[in-house]
């Protein structure tokens, strides 16, 4: 299965749109984790748009059923923004479960392989 397009929202107030998430320095990337499996990206949209920008929402689903793995990312316009949010939603209660809110850590695409064992 390819990669699936993250959704973009260029118009905060507006329903989301399928689009790429461009990478620049300028933003940054969230990690939100212990969700409930029901949230979708307007949800979550809804809870960080009141600390800037929201440029991307991205859940993470399971291949075979698309169900929500209960963690997603959010890419913010700037640091100072993402940082105010993380500050304000890490270890917050909602609908019952404690989230789970830090910067998100770049993943290394060179990583060496592991070794299949014989």
């Amino acid at each position: 299965m390819k990669n699936r397009p993250r959704k973009n929202f260029r118009d905060q107030d507006q329903d989301p749109s399928i689009g790429y998430m461009k990478k620049d320095d300028t933003t940054a990337t969230v990690y939100i984790g212990n969700m409930i499996y029901a949230k979708d990206e307007k949800d979550i949209l809804n809870m960080f748009k009141k600390y800037g920008y929201v440029s991307f929402v991205r859940i993470n689903r399971d291949k075979k059923s698309n169900r929500s793995k209960g963690f997603a990312f959010v890419q913010m316009s700037n640091l100072n923004e993402a940082q105010e949010a993380i500050k304000n939603l890490d270890g917050k209660e909602v609908d019952g479960r404690t989230l789970k809110v830090s910067l998100a850590i770049e993943s290394q695409k060179n990583r060496p392989s592991r070794k299949k064992r014989r």
